[in-house]
């Protein structure tokens, strides 16, 4: 149980550090010299795009770090565009490079500065003839309140010098991301300047299912008689299930959210202890709802898993024949009994294995799954564990 324990601790802890793992897409750099050179890009969804590029030519293993003051620019086909600019941000008296999120190109440009691990978010309106920087929309994180959106809206109205045909725009905004983008367009087709826009591409959140069989091993703890004696039985059994999974963010599937079901048999036989001269029989209808993170870099797709789960116990044979002395007949006697066991069990699952990329976005995911299950609500006194090996197929709904 320690050992277990310290792996769920262990996965829990190094789930944040897997997000920020390497998956690579087309795009190209821009040089100082204002080159263009086309390859592939990391893409880690926001860990580190304002620090560094990671940058490698198409079919090599070799890839280059660079930092804001080595290029000037790297851009991914799916329309992200990173840019070297000088901001200041909260916690600095000058102005320092970053690579920030380029939203809009124009008379007065768009960019969007995010760094997580300083828990630091804001945009930043650059006026492209004198170079003026105005930052706005500082929200570090959180739900912007009402006099918060009055202070965006005062920034807009002042960095548009109180322009007309943007008065009604800035009064009815949400400060969302996309309204302000919205406005900051307006502005410069207003001004009959042409504006580029460089979004994040218009996608849907993807939905999978990976329907899987495999073998599942049982080990049961449980009471058998009316002075709470305990015993235990294993058993191997067949299992089928399926798993749907959703994308958390639209432009990846290294983070997935998770919602299964299975369905496997208990047993345990007339050999356990106690002598049992009949079986107990059960079929186990198990559900989890977890996260999968998976690590991208390489063909194979390394990836683990954590979460709850539950599952019902639907018995179709409790009854148990035993034998006992009976002292008052001096001779052996057979009783007829029921195994004391609940319908309901809570629990927590990890798993680990690797997801093998097909064609037309297709996948075989292998797994190891171990999960530990309790009587509701968490008796400890009766366990069941299970780990089962699975091997599916996923396919984009």
């Amino acid at each position: 149980m320690k050992k277990i324990s310290a792996l769920f601790i262990f996965i829990i802890i190094t789930l944040p550090i897997h997000s920020i793992n390497k998956e690579w897409n087309p795009g190209y750099i821009i040089t100082i010299q204002g080159d263009t050179i086309h390859g592939m890009l990391a893409y880690r969804d926001g860990y580190g795009d304002w620090k560094e590029c990671i940058f490698k030519k198409e079919n090599s293993e070799n890839y280059t770090v660079f930092a804001p003051d080595q290029i000037k620019a790297y851009v991914y086909n799916k329309g992200l565009y990173y840019e070297s600019i000088r901001l200041k941000t909260k916690e600095e008296e000058t102005d320092s490079l970053y690579f920030a999120e380029c939203l809009i190109k124009g008379d007065i440009c768009l960019y969007h500065l995010k760094i997580p691990l300083k828990d630091f978010d804001s945009y930043y309106a650059v006026y492209s003839n004198d170079g003026k920087r105005v930052r706005f929309h500082s929200s570090d994180g959180k739900d912007q309140s009402y006099n918060e959106k009055i202070r965006i809206r005062k920034y807009l109205n002042a960095i548009f010098n109180y322009q007309p045909e943007l008065k009604n725009d800035i009064e009815k905004t949400n400060c969302s991301r996309s309204s302000i983008i919205a406005i900051f367009k307006k502005y410069n087709n207003i001004n009959n300047t042409k504006a580029v826009s460089y979004q994040e591409p218009e996608q849907k959140n993807k939905l999978y299912i990976t329907p899987y069989i495999g073998a599942q091993f049982n080990w049961t703890k449980y009471l058998y008689d009316k002075d709470n004696k305990d015993a235990f039985t294993s058993n191997i059994s067949p299992l089928i299930g399926a798993d749907l999974y959703f994308t958390i963010s639209k432009i990846t599937d290294r983070i997935l959210f998770k919602v299964g079901l299975n369905a496997s048999k208990i047993s345990i036989h007339k050999e356990n202890k106690p002598s049992l001269l009949a079986d107990f029989k059960a079929f186990q209808i198990a559900n989890e709802i977890g996260a999968e993170s998976r690590f991208m870099s390489n063909k194979i797709h390394p990836l683990i898993e954590i979460g709850l789960a539950q599952f019902l116990m639907l018995e179709t044979k409790n009854n148990i024949e035993t034998e006992e002395y009976d002292p008052l007949l001096s001779k052996t006697v057979k009783t007829t009994k029921k195994i004391n066991t609940n319908m309901y069990h809570l629990g927590f699952y990890i798993a680990t294995g690797a997801s093998i990329p097909l064609k037309k976005g297709k996948e075989i995911p292998i797994k190891l799954t171990y999960s530990r299950y309790f009587y509701f609500p968490f008796d400890t006194s009766v366990l069941n564990d299970n780990i089962f090996l699975s091997v599916g197929y996923t396919f984009n709904l």
